[in-house]
């Protein structure tokens, strides 16, 4: 994959999301949106509805970018990445599947 401008979104506020701007640049990203759905506490994140987070994918997807990124554990994100990729038409990706391949890919089970 060829991915050089990321959209994003997070379950964060403003304060973490210039953070995770803030690391993908330095990893040479340009970050062409990020929206936060500002969920303050593990509880909240976890109660977000697959309805609002589709609609901070969109609002980030609107923006062009190779890439749609979704950064924090607990949004539900696995089982819309499938219907988020063929209505975007860009690759998606979630912390969470990353973080389950990159275990299963290093051979590392917990």
């Amino acid at each position: 994959m060829n991915t050089k401008t990321v959209s994003i979104v997070t379950a964060f506020d403003g304060t973490a999301n210039a953070y995770v701007r803030s690391f993908y640049e330095n990893q040479g990203f340009k970050v062409s949106a990020i929206v936060g759905l500002d969920r303050p506490s593990f509880d909240e994140i976890a109660s977000a509805t697959e309805e609002k987070t589709t609609l901070a994918c969109q609002t980030a997807a609107a923006s062009p970018s190779d890439a749609l990124v979704q950064v924090g554990t607990g949004l539900p994100m696995l089982q819309l990445i499938n219907p988020l990729e063929t209505r975007f038409e860009v690759p998606v990706m979630s912390s969470n599947a990353a973080a389950t391949l990159g275990q299963r890919n290093s051979g590392r089970s917990g």
